[in-house]
């Protein structure tokens, strides 16, 4: 996605309009003036994201199964893999969509073109692409208002790594509460068997005193 971002630059050279037609520069990346405010309202961004989706999964039943149906695609990965996932598409995905696209076509036609990129069957995963969609509305605007895409990119990553990070951590296809209910009745199993262990040696004892 990096590369095909980097040919759409290289072909037309005023679609990242801070590079004056060079196609690819450091201003695209940053803005050596500001980047700690760009840094700070992409972390915020973030934090925002992240909140109201919490809210959300808490009041909306599908917004629960939209993550168990994403568990399920991502499959077995580990949490410093879900790191380095979350930093290459966040990159990526905002140099392609943010840097070129949305330079090129407008905020409308990149923000539509990054929702139906995350889409899938069934209505759990249609709830993926409105949410994708504001997502990438919210990532549009702060390009615009930011300049670069500093902002965006810190924001994506960090909403990455914090979802990818948590579908890790509840296990490889077993949702967290199957597999802390699992734990108990593991539990519960090796603790009654011990009981009965202890209640078959009492009983030896007593047997062997009464002969």
């Amino acid at each position: 996605m990096a590369i095909v971002a980097v040919v759409w630059l290289g072909l037309d050279r005023n679609a990242a309009a801070m590079c004056a037609g060079e196609g690819v520069c450091l201003d695209l990346f940053l803005n050596t003036e500001a980047w700690l405010a760009d840094l700070l309202w992409g972390l915020a961004a973030a934090a925002l994201v992240l909140f109201s989706w919490e809210a959300v999964r808490r009041l909306l039943p599908l917004a629960r199964q939209m993550e168990l149906e994403l568990e399920r695609l991502v499959g077995t990965l580990q949490p410093d893999e879900a790191i380095a996932l979350a930093l290459l598409s966040g990159f990526a995905e905002e140099l392609l969509f943010r840097g070129a696209v949305q330079g090129s076509l407008g905020l409308p036609l990149a923000t539509l073109a990054f929702a139906l990129l995350h889409t899938g069957p069934g209505k759990a995963l249609k709830l993926w692409t409105l949410y994708a969609g504001v997502v990438g509305l919210l990532l549009a605007l702060l390009m615009e208002w930011r300049g670069n895409l500093l902002a965006p990119v810190v924001a994506h990553v960090a909403i990455n790594a914090f979802g990818l990070t948590r579908l890790a951590l509840r296990g490889s296809g077993e949702p967290l509460h199957q597999a802390a209910f699992s734990d108990r009745g593991s539990s519960a199993k090796v603790g009654g068997e011990g009981e009965d262990d202890s209640e078959n040696r009492e009983s030896s004892e007593d047997e062997g005193r009464s002969w």
